[in-house]
């Protein structure tokens, strides 16, 4: 019951009258990037060459999906020297920033398992970016490490997969306040649909629902290191089966707001890159295969460095995927590249590529008249 009346109360908001942009009309630039290169545990090249390129593009606000620091083991750098870094690469120069946070950049069992510093540093982070906007006196409040901000006509929203709760219970009243007229778009770190190392835990038909049932425009993720954009998602059908606008021979890039929600998986900042699980050799990969209807609800994926550019206007978001090839760069940008069994004959995105910046993928949601 409670579930059926969100539905219905976020269906109001999308009926609803809305605010004007801010900026009197004008676009909105919006740079997206996650799992980027600071430490030993990543490729720094890929990291120093998509944040130039994306400062080229002069963004208004940059996203980051989380996963800041990948520290080795042993390491004896302290958090302070990779705040530095931190506030070079990721913060100067942008306008806005809004940070969600990783399952690197917090205390990290698995990582302490595998004999890697368990200890991340998102203390010394939280004051980088923009603070977020304030929650009115007795409405329900987000988790410590959520929260939203609205720039110009968009209303973005930080969640926190570390500690998932449903966030519809504090941001109906914000969707609400938003208007018709507002786009939104959510940032979190793990995602909850995701082709490349299938979670059933997290990407469950409860997780998507609470989600898509806020009718976001946009889901933008990190954790998977490549990336993944899927095609407009609703809630769940019945049986639990993912409901997607289906294109069986039809424009992929182009939709109408309200189709759904896309969900784009921007994991490839400087993070070592890894291939999706079906295309590993393995017992422990093939268990991380996703559902065939989450295969087929995919438009486009590749294995690259890249960033997500988004140019949004009162009446349309236009999505630019760029992919990052770091010419004559030092090391190997993949996780484990000797190990056959990972990589198969998978092949990175930027294999026979020169420029240094391209297109890979385009996309366009579009308001539809009232």
């Amino acid at each position: 019951m409670r579930q059926f009346l969100i539905v219905v109360l976020i269906t109001v908001f999308f009926l609803g009258a809305g605010s004007a942009v801010a900026n009197g009309g004008g676009s909105l630039k919006v740079a997206v990037v996650g799992d980027t290169g600071i430490g030993e545990r990543s490729y720094n090249p890929g990291f120093k060459k998509v944040m130039e390129k994306i400062r080229k593009l002069n963004p208004d606000v940059l996203l980051h999906a989380g996963d800041f620091i990948y520290r080795p083991k042993g390491d004896q750098k302290e958090c302070a020297e990779y705040r530095e870094e931190v506030e070079a690469g990721l913060v100067k120069g942008f306008p806005h920033k809004l940070f969600a946070m990783g399952d690197n950049d917090v205390e990290n069992s698995i990582n302490q398992r595998k004999g890697y510093s368990a200890v991340g540093c998102w203390d010394y982070l939280l004051d980088l970016d923009d603070p977020f906007d304030p929650i009115p006196d007795g409405d329900p409040v987000p988790g410590a490490l959520e929260g939203f901000k609205k720039i110009d006509n968009v209303l973005f929203a930080i969640l926190d997969t570390n500690h998932w709760k449903d966030p519809g219970n504090w941001l109906v009243p914000r969707l609400l306040e938003n208007g018709r007229d507002d786009w939104t778009i959510f940032v979190l770190h793990e995602p909850i649909l995701s082709v490349a190392w299938y979670n059933p835990g997290f990407e469950s038909a409860e997780n998507i629902a609470m989600v898509n049932r806020l009718k976001p425009d946009l889901v933008f993720a990190g954790h998977h290191h490549g990336y993944q954009r899927f095609l407009p998602t609703r809630l769940p059908e019945e049986d639990g089966g993912l409901d997607y606008a289906k294109r069986k021979k039809g424009d992929k890039t182009k939709f109408k707001r309200g189709e759904g929600s896309i969900h784009i998986v921007t994991g490839g900042g400087g993070a070592y890159l890894r291939p999706f699980a079906e295309d590993q050799e393995g017992g422990r990969a093939k268990r991380h295969e996703p559902p065939r209807n989450f295969r087929k609800a995919v438009a486009k994926k590749a294995v690259m460095n890249h960033f997500v550019l988004l140019e949004i206007t009162p009446e349309k978001i236009i999505g630019t995927t760029y992919r990052v090839c770091p010419q004559n760069a030092k090391g190997d940008p993949r996780w484990r590249p000797d190990d056959s069994d990972v990589w198969g004959n998978t092949k990175l995105a930027c294999e026979g590529v020169t420029e240094e910046l391209s297109v890979f993928d385009e996309f366009e949601i579009e308001k539809t008249n009232r």
